[in-house]
């Protein structure tokens, strides 16, 4: 069973169908059992459902996250995007991050070249009440092994 950044059909069923307990024991990378909650992944993915998101769009806005790190926020007054775009990314679109930290770049926003130029940044100010998914950007190692995620991003 996957437990880094993506969800193979049987993890995607229990999200959707919770055949299994919410808590489900796995073998960490170092081997060590961890606890793994589903419960975030499970609320984002019912919150998408209720919006009308097709299935397919629905796994894959949820594997650009690190599924473990996912929860729903609703956004405050004063909550604040941002998100670069160029090449194939337009200004306005998924995904934003908070602010400017040490993971602000191409490998741990998980942008591959051919996806965004990150030519530019644009700022929004998030409609106060809107629910968003946040959590860590999942890797994206099918572009390469740099990108290997790990910043915040809704």
């Amino acid at each position: 069973m996957a437990t880094y950044g993506t969800l193979n059909e049987a993890e995607l069923e229990v999200v959707n169908n919770v055949k299994r307990p919410q808590q489900l024991g796995n073998i960490g990378e170092s081997g060590s059992n961890s606890v793994y909650s589903y419960d975030g992944v499970k609320q984002a993915s019912e919150y998408l459902q209720s919006q009308g998101v097709p299935r397919v769009y629905r796994k894959q806005i949820l594997e650009s996250f690190n599924v473990e790190t996912i929860k729903l926020q609703t956004a405050g007054d004063s909550t604040y995007g941002l998100r670069f775009y160029g090449g194939n990314a337009n200004t306005e679109g998924r995904y934003l991050f908070e602010t400017f930290s040490p993971l602000t770049n191409r490998q741990n926003l998980a942008l591959p070249y051919e996806w965004n130029r990150m030519t530019g940044i644009q700022q929004f100010q998030v409609r106060s009440g809107t629910i968003m998914i946040t959590g860590k950007t999942a890797a994206q190692k099918s572009f390469g092994s740099q990108y290997i995620g790990g910043a915040n991003q809704w």
